[in-house]
């Protein structure tokens, strides 16, 4: 893979943006972009699609939920690889992030590890994809 991977970070709390930031730049050849509310972060998927979205549920102005089935309704975004992540306990929450499109769910709390494993894995699904 030759090529950078952009990963969007949507996360109300800026500690829990910032951690998930310092450990996606561990991994080669990725660009993170954080974002703090959920609407404008889907105006800049509209405008430059990353790769991949990393994303907390409750969010100001647009849930993770809502942001994710709009995402995926859209044609254009039906491949984007989103992971969606909650400390909810609820326990249909995994369900309901599927239903909405997701293709990845972390419970928080997770680790660094834990984070930094997911992500590579749909860096590398994402390169295989490629090849295919």
């Amino acid at each position: 893979m030759n090529e950078s991977r952009r990963i969007y970070v949507v996360e109300d709390s800026p500690t829990q943006a910032l951690a998930v930031k310092r450990v996606l730049l561990q991994i080669p050849k990725v660009e993170c972009k954080l974002f703090s509310d959920g609407l404008e972060a889907y105006r800049a998927v509209l405008e430059e699609a990353p790769d991949i979205i990393l994303m907390d549920l409750i969010l100001p102005s647009l849930h993770g939920l809502a942001m994710c089935r709009l995402l995926k309704f859209h044609s254009d975004y039906q491949d984007l690889q989103i992971l969606l992540f909650s400390s909810i306990t609820e326990s249909d929450i995994v369900m309901q992030a599927w239903a909405a499109g997701a293709n990845h769910f972390l419970q928080k709390p997770f680790t660094p590890d834990a984070l930094r494993t997911k992500v590579q894995e749909v860096i590398d699904e994402l390169a295989a994809s490629k090849v295919s």
